[in-house]
């Protein structure tokens, strides 16, 4: 990483016990709570790194901002990925329930 790249700070959502420690301690106000986990705004966060001298489980780690922007990305697609396996489950579910609804005829 260069010097002249910025660093964030992410959270790890399987790391976060919902302490909310990290809130207060924010300068920039970059910490909120999302489903009863730490989620940190990339916009507002200055790249401290004081939340993660404050969290007692070790869920936030400064990576580069190119590194923060593809995490976010990949979890935005996997997201999406678990939206379309739902409805692909509940399309195959009906196929297969009007199937069987055909064949007891």
């Amino acid at each position: 990483m260069s010097i002249k790249e910025s660093k964030k700070a992410v959270v790890n959502l399987n790391i976060c016990r919902g302490c909310l420690q990290c809130i207060s301690v924010c300068p920039r106000g970059a910490i909120r709570v999302v489903s009863g986990r730490a989620w940190i705004d990339e916009d507002k966060c200055v790249g401290c790194g004081i939340c993660t001298r404050f969290c007692p489980f070790q869920a936030i780690r400064m990576v580069s901002s190119k590194k923060a922007k593809k995490d976010r990305e990949v979890k935005e697609i996997k997201d999406e990925l678990g939206k379309l396996r739902g409805a692909l489950f509940s399309i195959l579910a009906r196929i297969d329930k009007l199937s069987n609804d055909s064949c007891e005829r």
